[in-house]
């Protein structure tokens, strides 16, 4: 009878949730009661790439595994969520009903995860590959020393702009930093320059290294916008080698691969230390900038508010740093403003 009861209470709430986002009942009679939460994840990555291969390189799967997974989940509710385009995907009716509930479903594990920390000195940050494995990484060390008492975990993504829902405790991300339900701190501009090892700018010290050297990067846009900005346009037959990430970006120059575009803020060290040279003093720069983000309402979190003041503390002083490597021709200021908060609209 407890089977049968426990049985019952499941299919009604499977029933519920399946009319919250406006399907059928006939689709919510056959919700299968299997639907797991990881489709819903997959899912939901997806749609925010508005693309398989994106979702697959944040979710370190394969394309393949994705579109599999996708495919279970319209199978199981009966319904098509995505449209193929020569872009990628975007989302149908049916789509874009499913995923507030899934961003609410998202949510509410967040916070339920979070209430398992007693003490409020467990934190989970997320950034952008390069900026956290690069920058973050080694302040967080320094960070580790001051407060042995919170213990922080990285978590990287591939994703540069708005951070993804779930369980993190700040968020550090490229973009304009109006993220709903989300207080930003700018933390410096985002600029990119062209870099290499100190053996690689050696060996094309004296030669035209823009139409010679293998040039690294994430986007072919962004060397031809850099090429236009210090007067030497990108020939057709320029050799380009383009990744995934700018993480991958970065450890291929290091690897002595060629010519990296990236950021002197997140290279900082690397440029410090003379891992890596500037090849030149012209830089990109974007009318964005790399923002800290802290869920709206836990700013004052004992444990949030000391990380947040040792990375503003930390990217005041590498910005200044990272403008002396990077000549600038627009004008503007790294040195990070008050922050800016942003709610959720109604």
């Amino acid at each position: 009878m407890g089977r049968k009861m426990s049985a019952a209470n499941s299919a009604i709430q499977r029933n519920s949730a399946m009319t919250a986002f406006g399907f059928s009942d006939a689709h919510a009679m056959a919700m299968p009661s299997n639907l797991s939460w990881d489709g819903l994840r997959i899912f939901l990555a997806c749609a925010r790439h508005a693309s398989f291969t994106r979702a697959a390189a944040e979710l370190c799967m394969s394309v393949s595994a994705v579109s599999y997974q996708m495919a279970a989940l319209e199978q199981r509710l009966g319904a098509a969520l995505f449209r193929r385009t020569a872009r990628g995907v975007v989302l149908t009716p049916e789509g874009e009903r499913l995923a507030p509930t899934a961003e609410a479903m998202a949510d509410t594990l967040a916070s339920g995860l979070r209430s398992f920390r007693s003490t409020g000195t467990d934190l989970v940050v997320t950034a952008i590959g390069d900026v956290g494995v690069y920058w973050l990484m080694p302040r967080l060390a320094a960070f580790s020393r001051t407060h042995p008492e919170i213990r922080v975990t990285l978590e990287t993504s591939s994703d540069l702009s708005a951070p993804s829902r779930g369980a993190f405790d700040l968020a550090l991300r490229h973009g304009d930093g109006q993220w709903p339900g989300l207080d930003a701190h700018r933390l410096t501009g985002w600029r990119l320059q062209p870099m290499a090892t100190p053996a690689v700018a050696v060996e094309l010290s004296g030669r035209p290294w823009l139409e010679t050297a293998r040039l690294h990067g994430i986007d072919a846009r962004w060397w031809g916008l850099w090429s236009e900005t210090a007067g030497q346009p990108l020939k057709s037959g320029a050799d380009l080698c383009l990744w995934e990430t700018q993480l991958l970006v970065a450890q291929a120059t290091l690897s002595g691969l060629g010519v990296g575009l990236l950021s002197p803020f997140a290279m900082h060290d690397e440029l410090e230390s003379g891992a890596l040279v500037p090849l030149s003093g012209v830089s990109l720069k974007h009318t964005s900038a790399h923002w800290l983000a802290v869920p709206h309402g836990r700013g004052q979190e004992p444990a949030i508010e000391k990380l947040v003041s040792h990375c503003i503390a930390c990217a005041h002083e590498t910005g200044h740093v990272a403008a002396h490597h990077a000549s600038d021709r627009s004008a503007g200021s790294d040195g990070p403003p008050p922050r800016r908060r942003f709610r959720p609209s109604a």
